[in-house]
């Protein structure tokens, strides 16, 4: 059996365990896991693209799904693992940002920080396993394994201000045994090609690229519960900041991309406990650098760059 030790847990794969496979991948605005809002439907206007991978591009795998409204999307948190990319945390203007080391170890605060696009395996190859994404599943999963930074049996939710602690299970940290994420989403539209089929979706809180396990359609009488209760984040008020946005500015980003982007920084991109109303942080979303500054409840954009100029 496979097993792997870690700083506060071990990652246990027994032997016969199923294999993961990513089914499809979300492309969306979101170029750096720094200013995704920290739950879906946050910021409704955010459009999404799914993708099937080959082996599962099949028009008949999604027949009869245009009917429902919502669907939910069962996916891969990339922050458990090594490796990734300093632009992925949330930095000064002109200062360079974190290591991916450091911003591992900012990681249990709750902040979206380290990861990889790499497939999550889960288990060996199964002995009959004849496609062609599982040639080097076990290789893969050795990596994983050896990179695999752990998960921590306390958290500190950014929305309790990151100065209190909960269980993980209490809360939907990223840095969990299993790094699996879901996220409720709106179905625009779904799209049929000679290629397979393409589901276009609103409100995802994924970045591009992410790796999809499932997909599966929300059902409004088993899936709504109107008495259900939301423990210590009942009391809590979302955060919502109002955008100042310079006419000029808001010319060089492309029109059909506006309300979305407002409504992403809205939700207060910034990491937890950053009040410095001087501090300047870059936000990339949908090909853009947008600068900022954020004063009590107002955040005040000061640069879009790698925008083309409309009109």
């Amino acid at each position: 059996m496979a097993h792997s030790n870690m700083a506060e847990g071990e990652l246990f794969l027994p032997e016969g365990s199923a294999l993961l496979v990513p089914i499809a991948r979300i492309h969306t605005d979101y170029s750096q896991k720094f200013g995704i809002p920290r739950q879906s439907g946050l910021a409704p206007d955010v459009a999404g693209r799914i993708v099937f991978e080959p082996e599962f591009s099949f028009n008949k795998a999604v027949a009869g799904l245009e009917g429902f409204s919502h669907l939910w999307l069962l996916w891969r948190f990339e922050n458990g693992l090594a490796g990734g990319s300093a632009q992925d945390v949330g930095h000064d203007v002109g200062v360079a940002a974190a290591s991916p080391a450091a911003a591992t170890a900012a990681g249990p605060q709750g902040t979206r920080q380290v990861g990889v696009h790499t497939p999550a395996y889960v288990g060996p190859v199964a002995a009959d396993g004849c496609n062609t994404f599982q040639a080097d599943a076990e290789t893969e999963l050795a990596r994983l394994l050896a990179e695999h930074v752990g998960w921590a049996k306390t958290v500190r939710p950014p929305r309790l201000g990151g100065s209190q602690r909960k269980g993980v299970f209490a809360t939907r940290s990223p840095f969990r045994p299993n790094p699996v994420g879901l996220s409720c989403v709106r179905l625009e539209r779904v799209e049929l090609t000679s290629a397979g089929p393409i589901i276009h979706v609103l409100g995802a809180d994924l970045r591009d690229g992410t790796p999809i396990f499932d997909i599966k359609p929300y059902v409004p009488y088993a899936d709504c519960q109107p008495q259900a209760t939301g423990g210590f984040t009942d009391d809590l008020e979302q955060p919502n900041l109002q955008v100042e946005f310079p006419p000029e500015l808001l010319e060089r980003v492309d029109p059909s991309k506006r309300r979305a982007l407002a409504q992403v920084l809205s939700c207060d991109p910034r990491p937890v406990g950053k009040e410095d109303p001087e501090r300047e942080y870059a936000l990339g979303f949908a090909g853009m650098e947008v600068v900022f500054r954020v004063h009590e409840n107002a955040l005040h954009v000061i640069d879009v760059k790698g925008a083309c100029e409309n009109g």
